[in-house]
């Protein structure tokens, strides 16, 4: 696939630097973890808060993109993101959040992740992709999220080989690199999801990730990378 940018939007970087978690001695899939020693960052965030409101395509700069051949891991074309007032009380339901859930800061963590259609992941770890996988609605398709990890997939994320997105409620179409940050072109769907994997350009503890629609409207993403 080969993707040609007439534009390049202009961006605002947010952090969520130093949420953390108060659960304490949480058991998921038979480790237990501290939910209080991880904070979620989400530096590589591209918004639509820095676009003007009715003005969508006059602060973008003409690049041309390194297309990238893109590994779809896993795709549902079913799934569809619960409510979340449904999506609460399944979670309250779990012994891992239980009526946590609602308070803070844990009720904050929940609806950054609920927020967004894209997620990205520079780095791995099974406990530190339960948050974002249950808190985005993924929960129906927690298995086959999780089954992505076998093999290398985790070293090569964790050596900075590889970036990993989660995409809903849209189909991506191409990916491309600018030279200073990665451009993800995907159409609105109707529900459905994917797991891509993204060979990596950069070093960057934070790389930029822009995500458009073909139209060049600003999809929000957020990063679920997490620091202990």
């Amino acid at each position: 696939m080969v993707m040609m940018l007439a534009n390049n939007r202009s961006f605002q970087v947010f952090k969520w630097v130093g949420l953390a978690l108060s659960l304490v001695g949480v058991v998921a899939c038979s480790e237990a973890i501290d939910l209080g020693q991880i904070s979620h960052s989400a530096s590589s965030v591209v918004s639509e808060a820095s676009i003007p409101p009715g003005d969508a395509t006059t602060h973008l700069l003409s690049q041309t993109a390194e297309a990238l051949v893109f590994t779809l891991c896993f795709e549902s074309a079913t799934w569809r993101r619960p409510s979340v007032e449904n999506q609460l009380a399944q979670l309250e339901a779990m012994p891992r959040y239980g009526s946590a859930i609602y308070q803070e800061p844990l009720k904050s963590v929940f609806d950054g992740f609920a927020a967004y259609d894209v997620v990205s992941f520079t780095s791995y770890g099974l406990s530190a992709r339960l948050e974002p996988l249950y808190f985005s609605g993924l929960g129906t398709v927690e298995a086959d999220v999780l089954g992505c990890y076998d093999g290398n997939q985790p070293e090569a994320i964790n050596n900075g080989e590889t970036l990993e997105l989660w995409v809903m409620n849209h189909r991506v179409e191409a990916i491309g690199w600018t030279g200073d940050r990665y451009r993800v072109t995907a159409s609105p769907t109707d529900g459905g999801m994917q797991v891509i994997f993204v060979p990596r350009r950069e070093q960057s503890l934070s790389p930029l990730i822009e995500v458009v629609t073909p139209e060049q409207v600003l999809i929000p993403s957020t990063s679920g990378d997490w620091q202990p």
